[in-house]
């Protein structure tokens, strides 16, 4: 899934969910100078937040744990001086019931 920098997507699991997994990162198909950080909800809980990423770095591997949880949140926040830059959650994957 590629998204903008400033974005936020909620996910209703509607069923008993194990984990969440993917790699994260900015996507090098727009090559502007962007920063960013992503972030992972489980019920308005934080599961996880990355370092900041800028252009370049390496993707970042990401699992939490979803037991118990119905609604997954994840969200990029831009950091630096372009919003325009891109994210990527390459390899998303819930791994349900």
């Amino acid at each position: 899934m590629t998204v903008r920098t400033r974005s936020s997507v909620t996910v209703d699991l509607n069923r008993a969910c194990r984990a969440f997994e993917a790699r994260v990162g900015l996507d090098g198909l727009r090559p502007v100078p962007g920063a960013a950080r992503f972030s992972v909800l489980g019920d308005s809980a934080l599961l996880w937040r990355s370092p900041v990423l800028r252009d370049g770095d390496a993707a970042v591997r990401v699992r939490v744990p979803l037991v118990e949880r119905a609604t997954l949140r994840l969200v990029v926040e831009p950091r630096g001086l372009s919003p325009e830059a891109l994210a990527d959650w390459a390899e998303a994957r819930i791994d349900c019931r």
